[in-house]
């Protein structure tokens, strides 16, 4: 059956997909590639896709999602929390990951932010390290377990830069995920490269005027700005009245203070 990326939240910091799209067709991807992207992991069987803010990590993986459920895996998608730690709703969520897991090679199981095992707060801690670790004892071993069973697994992380602003989680635990990321082939840094031809759709679908879309696009190609975070964050505005260089600087200022300390 067919699940919508839609995520609700189950009180166990982790968020699921649940019940049937009307229509799956309708899904635009947000990359051009993302069927290589998809073919790529198949071959690989695990994919943990690592980078700065804005990157445009979890949208790569929806899109790997659609794309698995279109060619008839069992996909299911959870997105990690910052605010881990009840343990309402981790039944159901253990329900979802052993349907993943009996799915085998036939499986996809995606885990976004799932470095958030490690939050503990940035400038004001918000995760003690006795939930840490119950968080990553029950995030950690379902994964593997999945991934053991011959499922492809598709994760999102954050930098190192971004962990080591945001998480005084014990040392152990930073082991415990650093194991779990070479388990799953380690990381893999994803700049969120795109084409002139996609900045600009993606700037059409913000319904930015097309021969604005157009200028802008160009105009990142031009500075070597190509990349989703630019396209899908730019203001419009700041190009028109001050230029590419003052709209990429405005896009890059959002993405260092995220890395400093935003959650």
């Amino acid at each position: 059956m067919y699940m919508i990326v839609n995520l609700r939240q189950n009180g166990f910091g982790l968020s699921y997909n649940a019940g049937p799209d009307a229509d799956p067709t309708a899904y635009e991807p947000w990359f051009d590639d993302a069927g290589q992207q998809l073919e790529a992991l198949i071959n690989d069987g695990a994919q943990v896709l690592g980078g700065e803010p804005g990157a445009g990590k979890s949208h790569i993986a929806a899109d790997m999602f659609q794309a698995a459920d279109a060619a008839g895996m069992a996909s299911h998608m959870l997105a990690s929390h910052i605010n881990a730690g009840s343990m309402a709703g981790r039944e159901e969520t253990q329900a979802m990951l052993t349907r993943t897991r009996d799915a085998g090679e036939e499986g996809l199981l995606v885990i976004d932010n799932f470095d958030f095992m490690l939050y503990t707060g940035a400038r004001k801690r918000r995760r003690s390290d006795a939930k840490v670790r119950e968080y990553a004892g029950f995030l950690g071993p379902a994964v593997l377990d999945c991934h053991d069973a011959g499922c492809k697994i598709v994760a999102t992380v954050h930098s190192d830069e971004w962990r080591d602003n945001h998480s005084q989680a014990p040392e152990e635990a930073k082991r415990y995920y650093a194991d779990l990321v070479d388990n799953l082939g380690g990381e893999t840094v994803f700049t969120g490269a795109i084409s002139q031809a996609n900045a600009e759709r993606l700037l059409l679908r913000r319904e930015v005027d097309p021969d604005l879309a157009a200028d802008i696009a160009a105009e990142l190609a031009r500075v070597d700005g190509l990349l989703f975070r630019q396209a899908h964050h730019i203001n419009p505005l700041v190009f028109a009245e001050a230029g590419i260089e003052a709209a990429v600087t405005a896009v890059n200022q959002l993405r260092d203070q995220k890395i400093a300390g935003g959650a």
